[in-house]
């Protein structure tokens, strides 16, 4: 006999049947494999024509990699609070991007897109909570596997996806204790002092969590962001005073040394009435602030996804497998001809060969195809004459940089896609079995008398 009791536990299974689906549906999984590369993936040669064994090569020293979370676009162009930022800008040290930020705009995510080049999914949204260790390749990966020593200080979700990664490393305590606006952050830059002292690390990762602590509790037009602004223009200027004195002593002690490098971005922005999580612009457009003797000024808005590519090529170091972003080719104005041709073709390489999958049949016909074609017979040209053509090279990195623009689309819409069928089913199953569980309630109260009712009523408090 088929009783109440059985209907319910019934309807209960198939209504979290239902969510599953809706939320397979909704929260797809991003195509993100756990495969590392190394050096035997640079390529060796282009077609025929092989390449210099130094065509690919570190071209920074040492970076610092600073982090400020939740830091707008609109915060750094304020010249009355970012002073020290905006006069190396305007003297042509430094060099200010634009990076569109895909959702969702929380941090773990935000910290899986600029070191891998992977582009995350919302179901990484529930990971950021729980924390979970980074698996995908990424370049502070293969700076480890170079034996090249990386320090970090700043929240805590970095120690969570990279525990065993740092040579020294400092975490705020709980990065979610959202009233912290000013001790986490001076720790930070009290270990960044000593830091700036040792010359045994490669990469300094820095993240300062009060700007975005300030948000969530009082917004982004509280009077304490202009303060907290103006703190971390400070820490830039120490950092770079810092630079000046290493570029000094490389002067004289490495006549052919490669400068270091200091970048500076947001992972996320901040919408107007404070947090972030969304899609508005105030939340997907942040700076990328590049302080560097080779790097020109661009109005074109790059991707979050493009700056890990970017960085393997500045460090010379294998891009990381997951990675389907582009290049950042101002931050290479003045690389070496050669330079810049091997950096955009691997990159390049890379994603026409991750997106032919997608490609129609007939992809050899297909116009960007034929463009990448036409890019590498530049290439091996240049090559041949010893990159003597300056419209040829100009002509090749258009070409390598609008197919890699191309690729990096196709594979963004084809690895994370919405599935609406599994949507709309599993919505439909969830109605339906909200709509029965109605009617039981129904069937239920009307089925007893008064008293009986008004004695379950009563108990409920003493069953909970």
């Amino acid at each position: 006999m088929v009783t109440l009791e059985h209907i319910a536990a019934y309807n209960f299974v198939t209504f979290f049947f239902s969510f599953s689906l809706f939320c397979y549906g909704y929260f797809p999984l991003s195509f993100s494999p756990t495969t590392k590369c190394n050096a035997d993936d640079l390529p060796q040669s282009i077609e025929n024509v092989r390449f210099s064994a130094i065509d690919y090569k570190p071209h920074t020293s040492r970076v610092i990699f600073m982090v400020i979370d939740a830091l707008r676009m609109d915060f750094v162009q304020q010249a009355q609070n970012f002073t020290f930022v905006n006069k190396l800008i305007n003297e042509n040290r430094a060099c200010l991007y634009r990076l569109q930020v895909h959702p969702p705009t929380v941090t773990m995510p935000r910290i899986k897109a600029l070191t891998s080049g992977a582009l995350p999914s919302f179901l990484d949204v529930v990971l950021n909570l729980g924390g979970s260790e980074m698996e995908l390749d990424t370049f502070l990966y293969q700076m480890r596997q170079r034996q090249q020593k990386i320090v970090f200080y700043g929240d805590n979700t970095w120690t969570r996806m990279f525990p065993n990664m740092f040579h020294r490393k400092g975490e705020n305590a709980d990065s979610l204790f959202v009233y912290d606006f000013h001790e986490g952050d001076r720790n930070i830059t009290n270990s960044l002092n000593a830091e700036l002292e040792a010359d045994d690390w490669s990469l300094l990762v820095l993240h300062y969590l009060g700007l975005d602590h300030i948000g969530h509790v009082e917004g982004p037009f509280s009077e304490k962001v202009p303060k907290k602004l103006q703190e971390m223009d400070k820490v830039v200027e120490t950092v770079v005073a810092a630079m000046n004195k290493w570029v000094c002593f490389l002067r004289l002690t490495q006549p052919h040394h490669s400068n270091p490098l200091v970048v500076l971005t947001g992972d996320h922005g901040m919408r107007d009435s404070g947090g972030h999580g969304g899609s508005s612009t105030a939340e997907t457009i942040v700076p990328l602030l590049v302080i560097s003797n080779q790097c020109s000024k661009s109005d074109e808005t790059y991707l979050q996804i493009d700056l890990a590519p970017t960085m393997s090529a500045l460090l010379g170091l294998p891009i990381p497998f997951s990675s389907i972003g582009g290049m950042i080719e101002p931050m290479f104005d003045r690389w070496e001809a050669k330079d810049i041709l091997y950096a955009m073709y691997y990159n390049t390489q890379r994603l026409v060969t991750k997106a032919k999958a997608f490609l129609e049949a007939g992809h050899q016909a297909h116009e960007t195809y034929q463009q990448y074609e036409e890019a590498k017979r530049l290439h091996r040209t240049m090559i041949n004459n010893e990159f003597s053509s300056l419209s040829g090279l100009q002509r090749a990195i258009s070409l390598y940089k609008t197919v890699t623009k191309s690729m990096s689309q196709l594979l963004i819409i084809n690895y994370i896609r919405y599935d609406i069928m599994y949507i709309v089913i599993g919505l439909l199953m969830m109605v339906s079995c909200a709509v029965i569980a109605v009617g039981q309630f129904v069937h239920l109260t009307t089925s007893v008398e008064p008293r009986e009712i008004s004695f379950r009523v009563q108990l409920l408090p003493a069953l909970y």
